[in-house]
């Protein structure tokens, strides 16, 4: 790093000797001064077989830092990592808690106490697909069906892969008799995950239920039980399709 206040110093006490050449040396490199006018401190300056005129201490202080920057090894760029925060979601740890503190009190039954989980985790994180088919999931329990519907989709909506919301939604349809778009969404949600064994029961019962005059219905009910009771015996806690796979790096 070069000092200029110094070699200004220096310079100017070249300027007061009357001396009308210098040798300074700057970042392993000799620099010859040939003061043309000493009382004006002009300098030209001789660099590798080089001159050229400056017309004042600025401007060789610029040609310094330049001839420093040109010397000095500048370290090699590396590809930008990104971000891990900018990959953090947005439906936080203390709201992803909550919420699953909200579905243990909807299945004892304690509609307040889940109630009051949800808006906890709305007012501690963004809005998300999850929070919206949690609120769907206590206005069902309170027996708001329709309002329910809404919010299951609205969550799909935003999220077309989220498996709960579809199996609620074709649960809300199912019991409206509304067994064709009940069978859609059924073989949405078996899309993304065709190892839910709560899906294919489901699915089994919409077909048994379908008035329609399909003469495979029947077999492709018996089919979907039959793997529903075949998935049930080996589904796992977490379900596949959700588990994140690979190593974060920080």
């Amino acid at each position: 790093m070069l000092n200029f206040s110094a070699l200004r110093d220096h310079l100017q006490l070249v300027a007061n000797s009357h001396s009308n050449t210098e040798s300074v040396t700057v970042s392993g490199a000799t620099v010859d001064f040939a003061y043309t006018d000493v009382t004006d401190c002009e300098a030209g300056i001789n660099f590798a077989g080089d001159s050229c005129g400056l017309p004042s201490l600025t401007r060789l202080e610029t040609t310094f830092a330049e001839i420093a920057g040109a010397r000095t090894p500048q370290p090699p760029t590396s590809p930008t990592k990104p971000s891990i925060k900018n990959s953090v979601p947005a439906f936080s740890l203390l709201a992803k808690i909550l919420g699953a503190m909200a579905e243990l009190y909807l299945s004892l039954d304690r509609k307040r106490d889940a109630q009051a989980c949800v808006e906890e985790a709305i007012s501690r994180s963004q809005l998300s697909h999850e929070l919206i088919y949690l609120r769907g999931r206590v206005l069902e329990a309170d027996g708001q069906v329709e309002s329910a519907r809404a919010m299951y989709e609205s969550a799909i909506a935003i999220n077309p892969s989220h498996v709960k919301a579809l199996y609620a939604l074709a649960r809300i349809l199912r019991d409206s008799e509304q067994y064709i778009l009940a069978e859609q969404v059924l073989r949405d949600a078996l899309a993304v995950d065709s190892t839910n064994s709560r899906v294919w029961c489901l699915l089994g019962e919409v077909l048994s239920s379908s008035s329609t005059s399909d003469p495979d219905s029947k077999a492709t009910a018996t089919t979907a039980f039959l793997s529903a009771v075949e998935l049930e015996q080996s589904e796992p806690v977490e379900p596949f399709h959700t588990l994140r796979l690979g190593v974060y790096c920080s």
